[in-house]
């Protein structure tokens, strides 16, 4: 008697393939992950740089800080808008910006992070002003 040949994939060959998709989608993901929440602070530190300087630019032209970020923005061809938006810039985790005036000229800008409280570690810290002339090496200290 002659034993056919079968032309599908056994039990354990498919086991195997599957379990080395199933690895290799959980190390790339990692890795996506982790640069995902890099660009996120990233993102959140160009909206800071923008906002400060529409800030500045604030400041030449009514010798005053404004007193919130809305003072900033306003509708389409409104000769008082610095911000291209009728409302203020959101942080890249979907969060307000911190604004506070402290006097004249100077003010504090802040992001909560991720995690949308005060402090915090890795994408859930904080950036305020002074991170954004950090180096990179620099700011996760």
């Amino acid at each position: 008697m002659k034993r056919r040949k079968s032309a599908g994939f056994t039990l354990i060959e498919l086991m195997v393939v599957i379990t080395i998709i199933g690895l290799l989608a959980g190390i790339t993901s990692v890795a996506v992950m982790k640069n995902l929440a890099e660009a996120k602070v990233t993102t959140t530190k160009e909206h800071m740089r923008a906002i400060k300087q529409a800030i500045q630019m604030h400041y030449i032209q009514r010798n005053r800080i404004p007193e919130s970020l809305s003072d900033l923005c306003g509708p389409e061809g409104d000769e008082k808008r610095y911000i291209e938006a009728e409302e203020p810039p959101k942080d890249a985790w979907g969060g307000e910006f911190q604004y506070a005036p402290r006097d004249k000229k100077a003010y504090d800008l802040m992001s909560l992070g991720s995690d949308g409280i005060e402090g915090g570690d890795g994408d859930a810290q904080d950036i305020t002003l002074a991170d954004l002339t950090k180096a990179p090496a620099d700011a996760g200290k």
